[in-house]
Parts: C-alpha cells; sequence; structure tokens
C-alpha cells in the first residue's frame, strides 16, 4: 500500500470514539477545505461553496460555514454528509489518477513502439514534434 493510500484512507475514517466537538469540527472542517481545493484550486469562494452544497447536499450557508469552521458543534447528520461526500471525492479522486497512469502508459507503449529503432531515415518521426513540423535545415 503506498504512502498516498495509506493517508486517505487515515483521514476517509475517523475514531469517533474519543471525538470532542472541536476535533470533530476541525476533521469537518479540512475534509472541506480539502475537497473545495482539490476540485477547482482557482475558482472564486462563492463557487466553491456552491460545489461543495451540492455535493454534501447542505446549502450554500452551511458549506460557507463549514468551510471557515465557524460551528462550534456539528450535527450529526451534517458530519455524515460531509464525511459521505469526502469519501466519494476521495474514490473519484483514486479513479482520475488510474485513468492518467493508463494514459501515460499507453503513451509510453506508443512511443517505445513507433520510435524503437529510431536511428534510421525511414522511421517515423520520433523527436516529439509532429511531422509536419520537423524540416531539416540542409536545403
Amino acid at each position: 500500500m503506498s504512502v498516498v493510500s495509506e493517508y486517505f484512507s487515515a483521514v476517509a475514517e475517523f475514531d469517533a470514539s474519543h471525538a470532542t466537538p472541536e476535533t470533530v469540527t476541525g476533521y469537518c472542517k479540512a475534509m472541506v477545505r480539502t475537497m473545495s481545493e482539490q476540485d477547482a484550486p482557482s475558482a472564486p469562494l462563492k463557487e466553491k461553496f456552491h460545489r461543495l452544497a451540492r455535493a454534501t447536499g447542505l446549502t450554500e450557508g452551511q458549506a460557507k460555514r463549514l468551510f471557515y469552521g465557524e460551528w462550534s458543534a456539528i450535527p450529526a447528520h451534517v458530519f455524515l454528509a460531509v464525511q459521505s461526500a469526502y469519501r466519494h471525492h476521495l474514490d473519484r479522486a483514486r479513479r482520475r489518477a488510474e485513468h492518467q497512469a493508463a494514459l501515460y502508459r499507453d503513451l509510453s507503449e506508443r512511443w517505445d513502439n513507433e520510435c524503437a529503432g529510431s536511428s534510421f531515415s525511414t522511421q517515423a518521426n520520433c523527436s516529439g514534434l509532429p511531422a509536419s513540423s520537423y524540416a531539416s535545415r540542409s536545403a
């Protein structure tokens, strides 16, 4: 198991047996900030609150208060909604990373297959540039 997956599994599971209202609030704030920063890091805050509200099923005002950690005690239904949305967010991030890795593996295999023995002049252009943009300067 990689370090990243260990971290995410540790964050996704919360030991509520020793939790105080302050720790639950801090944990909820961390989950909400992680979701908002990873989905759209450069989006305006108002848009982040809207996305958080849509993902969690809460109102935009509740999402805003969670983001800033303004609640002294978070109701159980709000905590469970945020935790469920966070788990869904982690699952989407995992699938997105797996997809990106598969794309890079495919490109790497294609590159290796097409450019094997590229010292011959009959091989496809393997300089990394499209064939149309490569022109020799010997003319």
